[in-house]
């Protein structure tokens, strides 16, 4: 399922864009993802969960591979919360 391939949650619609604008990170842990100087591993790090209601819907949630510290983890998590992906 290509809606959680990493690639594929770099947000560039205006609103993204403006978000991105408005936020100041102060450590590395509060930065939203790059798409070109991130290096993503090839880890499974982000699945769904399928909520069974009408309309269907899915949660998105950050999973932390063995081979991550703390700090990359905590990162992806702030990306989804930051961008309100569970939202679109």
């Amino acid at each position: 399922m290509l809606a959680v391939v990493p690639y594929n949650l770099i947000p560039c619609c205006s609103d993204c864009n403006k978000a991105k604008q408005a936020e100041a990170p102060d450590s590395w842990e509060l930065e939203t993802i790059h798409s070109y100087h991130d290096m993503l591993d090839d880890a499974v790090w982000i699945k769904a969960e399928v909520i069974e209601e009408e309309p269907v819907a899915f949660r998105f949630y950050v999973c932390r591979p063995d081979t991550w510290t703390n700090e990359k983890y905590n990162r992806e998590k702030n990306h989804l919360e930051v961008f309100k992906l569970n939202e679109l």
